[in-house]
């Protein structure tokens, strides 16, 4: 395990380990994560659910990755961000406060505690209650030939 995400789990890191625990944002806005670690070493992949508030799905779906999911049979890490936003999901909206203070605090953990470090990222959204959606799946061009490359490869298959 890379040092970055024994700080992160904030525990003796052990390989086929799963942990559970809050990233601190604010009072009624921490972020409710699991990270599983493999046995065996490998890349860090992160999916996050839960940053719109009316959207359950994805967040149904991360529990049963979890629950699913052997440590096991797995290398490398998975960081599962359970609702990244949860002001937003508890009031159904994506601002919390008039000023989106609260919204750019969330985004500024996530950013620092999730995402840098992910090898891969996985942002889970789904149609709103009143939407309909076809599957589809998108990346961004990052300026790296190499991660296009990935994303690309990644979003086709």
């Amino acid at each position: 395990m890379r040092p970055i995400l024994a700080a992160l789990l904030l525990v003796t890191a052990l390989r086929a380990q799963v942990a559970s625990r809050h990233l601190k944002v604010a009072p009624g806005a921490d972020i409710p994560i699991t990270i599983i670690q493999g046995r065996r070493p490998g890349p860090t992949l992160a999916l996050v659910a839960g940053i719109h508030g009316y959207e359950y799905t994805p967040i149904l779906a991360l529990q049963r990755v979890r629950a699913n999911l052997s440590p096991e049979a797995l290398s490398g890490t998975v960081i599962l961000v359970h609702v990244a936003n949860l002001p937003s999901f508890l009031k159904r909206t994506i601002y919390y406060g008039p000023d989106g203070a609260l919204s750019e605090r969330i985004a500024h953990v996530l950013t620092a505690e999730v995402i840098e470090k992910a090898d891969y990222l996985i942002d889970l959204h789904c149609g709103d209650g009143n939407e309909s959606l076809r599957p589809y799946s998108y990346w961004m061009r990052t300026g790296w030939p190499s991660a296009s490359r990935t994303s690309s490869s990644t979003t086709s298959s």
